[in-house]
């Protein structure tokens, strides 16, 4: 049997795909128009350069909540609290033919609210909708409004289709998708872990909503009456001392 010859990169680099290549803003409008990569939802003014804006969509999930769904709205904005996971569903709905793949990546304006996300690749061949996954690493709740510019999604043709097809459709979500919270019920606490601050907060924040908002107000509560308690102990040595006769209070 006779070896086959070694290929140099130059014999394999003739049997490859043209260079694929990065579309431009008209090369985006011009697809979107026929109902290609942007196929609903789809608005001409959110195509920027090279990039596609998507936008922050009616429906969500978090499964430190119960129920885990999230409803958004134009009088309902998303709040992601402090160290929360929630799966934003976009807007818009994509629809990639065969030789075009997606990049997705982060908006200087969300990361400054303590708000992340990692950079996600959309495969060739797919169509429906887009679920970024976002996690607040903030001290403070983050709040995203309804349509609120959340990524930017750049689209790459390449040389040539790829074989393997993107297998389904993703599921369209239209209503809300009901899901199974996988947290326990919360713990009972006895009086002195109620005390504990750091105990509260963690069951508060893994059960939700309304748990969670009420330890913020317990935790700013207790700062107050932290400082009220310090002033009132320095009041009560300035009036021991004045009884005391030390003189004057310092």
């Amino acid at each position: 049997m006779v070896a086959e010859e070694k290929m140099t990169w130059v014999d394999i680099k003739d049997r490859l795909s043209s260079p694929s290549t990065v579309l431009t803003d008209e090369d985006i409008k011009l697809a979107c128009e026929y109902g290609f990569l942007i196929a609903k939802n789809y608005e001409p003014d959110q195509v920027n350069h090279s990039f596609y804006d998507l936008r922050v969509g009616k429906y969500g999930y978090s499964f430190m909540r119960k129920p885990a769904d999230i409803e958004i709205s134009s009088i309902k904005p998303l709040i992601i609290r402090p160290k929360e996971v929630v799966v934003v569903i976009m807007h818009e709905e994509v629809r990639f033919p065969e030789d075009v793949c997606g990049r997705i990546f982060a908006t200087v304006g969300v990361m400054s609210a303590g708000v992340s996300y990692a950079t996600t690749t959309v495969d060739p061949g797919y169509e429906g909708t887009l679920r970024i996954a976002l996690i607040n690493h903030g001290n403070r709740p983050a709040k995203l409004l309804y349509k609120q510019t959340l990524c930017k999604l750049e689209f790459e043709r390449l040389g040539r289709p790829v074989r393997s097809r993107y297998p389904t459709r993703h599921e369209r979500l239209t209503p809300v998708v009901t899901r199974k919270a996988t947290l326990e019920e919360p713990r009972q606490l006895s009086a002195q872990q109620l005390e504990d601050l750091s105990i509260l907060k963690q069951e508060a924040y893994a059960f939700g909503e309304p748990l969670d908002l009420f330890y913020e107000h317990v935790a700013r509560l207790k700062e107050e009456m932290d400082k009220l308690t310090a002033q009132l102990d320095r009041i009560e040595r300035m009036l021991l001392r004045l009884a005391s006769g030390d003189g004057k209070p310092q």
